[in-house]
């Protein structure tokens, strides 16, 4: 068996990055400071900022989506690195010796999952992050069923239009085809808990899953400035009437 810290390494920094991050400039912080400036206009001009949340998975804002993109880049990049090229010969080795790097690889994986799934924009929500999951699929059980599940379950979006049972299907189909393909039982049965997991969690703690989240922008300032000028126009209005009568 041959390890590359480096690459695991790398792996592990792709996997663990929260997608809040992934916003473009320097990892966010263009969006950070965009933040910071709007939480001072909020102290200023009383601008406040909602979020709105989707329960429902729409195959045209979801692949239009450029973040949704870098997830399955990222996920597919760090899955190969961590449990394909960091391990070069981990399926040679003995169980025996073999056993604590593959207990390293899963829970490295779940934990990255957790990390993409777990919100907190505002409020605390829970994220159903599918392309994620689909991308670390190709490393977890071969890309033939990765590229398979990925076909297969946005094909199919029509009849599965929330995040609960297109992840359960997506963990099914990862663990029936990985199964005929021969892949080891330990990442099958990874594939199908980190499809279904979220799914259970969401039950569980009776928190619904969300399909996406936006940010939207209200400012309480502007809207009291229009119902002035709206006021004022009524006013001038009405004494124009007055005149005129």
């Amino acid at each position: 068996m041959t390890l590359d810290y480096t690459i695991i390494a790398l792996s592990v920094v792709l996997l663990w990055i929260p997608r809040p991050w992934m916003r473009f400039g320097r990892l966010g912080l263009a969006s950070r400071r965009r933040s910071a400036g709007r939480r001072a206009r909020e102290n200023v001009a009383g601008e406040s900022m909602s979020f709105g949340v989707d329960y429902r998975l729409n195959m045209g804002r979801e692949f239009g989506n450029l973040r949704n993109w870098l997830d399955l880049a990222r996920a597919l990049t760090g899955g190969f690195g961590l449990l394909a090229v960091g391990m070069q010969g981990l399926m040679d080795t003995p169980l025996e010796v073999a056993r604590p790097y593959i207990a390293g690889q899963i829970g490295i994986v779940v934990v990255a999952v957790l990390i993409q799934m777990l919100r907190f924009e505002k409020r605390f929500t829970f994220f159903a992050p599918v392309f994620f999951i689909q991308g670390l699929m190709f490393g977890l059980v071969d890309w033939r069923v990765g590229l398979l599940v990925m076909i297969g379950t946005w094909a199919i979006n029509p009849l599965l239009p929330s995040p609960a049972p297109f992840l359960t299907v997506l963990g099914c189909i990862a663990a029936i085809f990985g199964t005929l393909v021969g892949v080891p039982v330990a990442y099958v049965l990874t594939a199908a808990g980190i499809s279904i997991g979220p799914v259970l969690v969401s039950i569980l703690l009776k928190r619904r899953l969300a399909g996406s989240l936006t940010r939207k922008e209200a400012s309480s300032s502007r809207r009291r400035r229009s119902s002035r000028a709206t006021d004022t126009a009524g006013r001038r209005d009405g004494s124009g009437k007055l005149e005129d009568a």
